[in-house]
């Protein structure tokens, strides 16, 4: 039993004068070999086995653990030339084993392959060929998609979007930082800015009738009627096209359903064109409750979102007619309204806070096609707008006390557009915009 004992003990001895003997260290500094600057990130490789380590802050680096012999080290990094040196591994009593060395690295030019950029042209619009910094989103960057119009226009450079809850929920636009009432929202040229301020509430334009989108970022131009810092978008819905006639329907989660039919035909004089959309959605997503204890985790549960649901309904019509002498005459009529649960604030929800609006919006136009006295070009729009909000909440879930509102808010106005060309190369327009 006594020898047994002294045989283990020896054999653990030797266990740990073997790792002491085989495992060295390496350390070192990989430096810029023009001005001798610490290079952070370079990689450090040992060449033939899976070890390595990169290099900090100051330049150093640490590898443990390496068996006595020689080995080849491998540096590299962007822009310098990758270096190779061999370095041995001792045993040395008096440094523990440890190697240290200074790794330099040369600078060197990256050539880079040849980088083609490509793009489809879209096809020109007068919106295109304005001096103003604008981006055009046509139909064929959304259509087949289930997004909605605010989605769409956060994919856009310097534009941002504030929504609060799921579909069909108050969503406002801001470009270049700017707040939502410095930015104008023009649907088919037609103001949809409130007098009283305040910005758009984009949740309440589907999609599945537009035709393009004009975003103008910075400086409003002429034709929105100039002034302001925050720029336009301007939402144009489909035109009237021969024979054509489409009806989609589609479904998601939280019980979202859409329904969108489109029907268009031209004729000689006359062209039509109807537009159905129905968009549903219950919004009963789960939540994290925290019960009104924010720094309390404890009481933490998921919840469904109560009193969300969202339903809308738009109706577009579209009549035109061919005048004599070039003259062409139409009129429009955007017809949207939808009914809305408002949830409560927070985590404390409500049961029968309800909010309905109806928006109709008629327009008229009147165009010269033919250039009057062969320079001058007409455009005449006279417009009638009506909005109603009617906001229940008999029992004050959300708000301070009882509410039962009903806005009614009504614009009107017109439009007058001038097109001259003098001499052949010069362009003058004219424009006149009256509202109330």
């Amino acid at each position: 039993m006594r020898s047994l004992y002294i045989y283990c003990s020896f054999g653990l001895l030797l266990a740990l004068w073997t790792i002491e003997v085989w495992a060295g260290t390496l350390v070192g500094t990989v430096e810029d070999r023009t001005n001798r600057e610490p290079l952070p990130g370079a990689a450090v490789v040992i060449l033939g086995c899976s070890m390595g380590a990169t290099a900090d802050s100051l330049g150093r680096f640490t590898i443990v653990g390496l068996p006595v012999g020689r080995y080849r080290v491998e540096v590299r990094m962007m822009g310098y030339r990758t270096a190779t040196i061999e370095v041995d591994i001792g045993t040395s009593v008096a440094d523990g084993g440890t190697t240290e060395v200074v790794l330099t690295l040369q600078p060197t030019l990256l050539e880079l392959d040849e980088v083609t950029v490509t793009a489809e042209r879209v096809k020109p619009v007068a919106a295109e060929r304005s001096p103003m910094f604008l981006r055009v989103i046509p139909s064929e960057a959304f259509e087949g998609q289930i997004v909605t119009l605010p989605e769409v226009l956060s994919r856009s450079a310097g534009v941002q979007i504030k929504t609060l809850g799921g579909l069909g929920s108050y969503s406002t636009v801001s470009i270049r930082g700017t707040t939502s009432e410095q930015v104008k929202v023009y649907l088919d040229g037609i103001p949809l800015n409130s007098a009283l301020g305040g910005g758009v509430n984009l949740g309440e334009i589907p999609l599945s009738n537009v035709d393009r989108i004009e975003v103008y970022k910075g400086n409003i131009p002429a034709r929105f009627g100039g002034g302001g810092i925050g720029g336009v978008v301007n939402i144009l819905t489909k035109r009237i096209t021969r024979h054509y006639g489409n009806y989609t329907a589609s479904g998601g989660t939280f019980g979202t359903q859409m329904v969108h039919g489109l029907f268009s035909r031209r004729g000689d004089p006359l062209g039509y064109m109807l537009g159905i959309d129905y968009t549903k959605s219950d919004n009963n997503f789960p939540f994290l409750n925290d019960n009104g204890t924010r720094y309390n985790p404890d009481d933490d549960l998921w919840t469904q979102r109560q009193n969300n649901g969202f339903a809308s309904f738009t109706l577009l019509t579209k009549v035109e007619v061919d005048g004599p002498r070039g003259l062409m005459f139409a009129l429009n009529d955007n017809f949207y309204r939808s009914n809305k649960g408002i949830p409560g604030i927070g985590n404390f929800q409500s049961q029968f806070a309800r909010l309905r609006t109806t928006r109709n919006l008629v327009e008229a136009h009147a165009v010269r096609s033919r250039p009057l006295w062969d320079m001058l070009r007409l455009d005449f729009m006279g417009f009638h707008s009506v909005y109603v909000s009617e906001y229940k909440d008999l029992k004050a879930e959300v708000g301070l006390g009882k509410q039962d509102s009903h806005n009614v808010t009504t614009t009107y106005g017109a439009k007058l557009h001038g097109t001259a060309v003098i001499g052949g190369s010069q362009i003058l327009s004219l424009f006149v915009h009256v509202q109330r």
